[in-house]
């Protein structure tokens, strides 16, 4: 009974150390692959970025150009956009980048 137990022990055991040589492996292996890419990923956020904010300046300019915001105090939801209004708001040049 104590020799059975004891080569259960030891196969667990074994089986144990082997789950942890191949977890601490694979952590190696991802941290390679997130260094080798991570410039590339990087660049990829800061285009997605770049992108997003320019998404909102022009959803905000339509707003603008609708008529649906007050461009001059934020006041009156209805306030109607004259054409000079519409030259004001295309000159602007945009938020600044990051």
């Amino acid at each position: 009974m104590i020799s059975e137990l004891k080569s259960s022990l030891d196969d667990k055991d074994s089986k144990f150390s082997s789950s942890a040589a191949n977890l601490a492996s694979q952590k190696d292996a991802f941290f390679r692959l997130e260094r080798k890419n991570a410039d590339k990923l990087l660049a990829r956020f800061r285009a997605h970025h770049k992108s997003a904010e320019e998404s909102n300046f022009e959803v905000t300019m339509d707003a603008h150009k609708l008529g649906y915001l007050d461009c001059t105090n934020g006041d009156d939801p209805f306030y109607a956009i004259g054409d000079g209004d519409i030259v004001m708001l295309l000159s602007h040049p945009g938020p600044a980048p990051p």
